[in-house]
């Protein structure tokens, strides 16, 4: 449906009016005369018909009047009604181009808002806001010029229609001719009157539409103001971008630089790691080698003092077998001191001190070292009664 508002459905509505009305090469001219208080005037009568002075001259009067009316109402409005028609199809024209325009301008402010909201290229973002720019440029100029067209279409409603003809008083004429003229004429109104509720109902069809388009246009408003938004985000967005890449790039040669420091440093721990390696084994076969010279030394000493143990037991039995006692107790005592865990060398002194040199609290003390370190010998028995006969002297 093409869109139209209040005013131009007022210019239909007048289109209409003059569509119908009587004109004047249809139908016969009348001339009227009549007569004014001390005066007089006069005008051609119809040849045909009943002579005035038969009727009843108020009828007659106001079938007249009637019919005066009926005819400068069809005359007024078939004055100027073809300029009219043309003007309100230019403007209407006009009107739906722009709407058009408005539509198409509409249409690419959302599609190039759609794009800015999807894009992230800082130059396309540029781009695309110099283009919605000027698509809500185009609109609003679109929306001025509309607005200037319905100004035009309401000065045009407004104007007065211009009553023209004479004024004329009733005459005679023929009553017949003038009930037949004033019945059709009252037909054509009543067609006028049912299209003028036509035009009526498009008119409030149109104003709903009017309204329609209102909301859109605040719609649009409010897209405008979020297309400003996100204008003024972008800008500021735009502006902080060298700082942002400044700070980046920064941070990447500081980046840089740390990955360098720390691959430096991860191969002097891989060099230190090495040299710890290499150290510890030389380390742990050095404690091999320690523990083994430590063992030979040991060995060495351990034969060395079972020697000189020996060394000095064999000293002690035979200054013993001499009766050299004394002697006999310093060599034992000596051959203990090189291994204190030799029974053998605590039995003989023990025996020394009990049967020779009459000190029994030595030998009882020597008999228990021996019964300690042998405590399954085959004479345990028997050094224990020695024990306590020593004990008992």
């Amino acid at each position: 449906m093409r869109y139209i508002d209040s005013a131009v459905g007022c210019s239909l509505l007048a289109g209409l009016i003059i569509a119908a009305p009587l004109r004047a090469e249809d139908k016969p001219d009348f001339n009227w005369s009549w007569e004014e208080e001390g005066g007089s005037s006069s005008a051609q009568a119809p040849a045909m018909g009943v002579p005035a002075g038969k009727m009843d001259p108020e009828t007659y009067n106001q079938l007249l009047k009637e019919n005066l009316t009926l005819r400068r109402k069809l005359q007024d409005t078939d004055r100027g009604s073809e300029a009219m028609r043309e003007e309100n199809a230019r403007l209407q024209h006009d009107m739906t181009a722009l709407q058009g325009q408005i539509t198409t301008s509409t249409d690419e402010i959302a599609r190039l808002k759609r794009e800015s909201s999807s894009s992230a290229d800082p130059e396309q973002l540029v781009e695309m806001e110099a283009r919605l720019a000027a698509a809500e440029s185009a609109r609003l100029q679109s929306a001025q010029d509309l607005a200037a067209l319905e100004s035009r279409l309401e000065r045009a409603e407004s104007k007065p229609p211009v009553n023209r003809g004479a004024a004329v008083k009733p005459g005679s004429d023929l009553f017949v001719s003038l009930e037949r003229e004033n019945a059709e004429l009252r037909d054509k109104l009543a067609d006028v009157e049912t299209e003028k509720q036509k035009v009526l109902k498009q008119l409030r069809d149109v104003e709903s539409e009017v309204e329609a388009k209102g909301e859109l246009e605040a719609q649009m408003a409010s897209a405008s103001s979020e297309s400003d938004k996100h204008k003024m985000v972008i800008r500021k967005l735009l502006e902080r971008l060298p700082a942002l890449e400044q700070d980046l790039a920064e941070t990447q040669s500081r980046e840089r630089e740390k990955d360098a420091e720390l691959s430096q440093r991860e191969r002097e721990m891989r060099a230190l790691k090495t040299e710890l390696d290499r150290r510890e084994h030389r380390l742990k076969k050095a404690e091999r080698v320690a523990a083994l010279l430590a063992q030979a030394r040991s060995e060495v000493r351990m034969v060395d003092n079972n020697r000189q143990r020996d060394m000095y037991y064999n000293m002690g039995v035979v200054f013993a077998n001499r009766g050299q006692f004394r002697e006999a107790e310093r060599e034992y005592l000596r051959a203990l001191r090189q291994d204190p865990t030799d029974a053998d060398t605590h039995y003989n002194l023990a025996v020394l001190y009990d049967q020779n040199l009459k000190q029994y609290r030595q030998a009882a003390s020597h008999y228990r070292r021996y019964l300690k370190l042998r405590p399954n010998a085959p004479d345990s028995n028997e050094v224990r009664l020695w024990i306590a006969a020593a004990e008992t002297r």
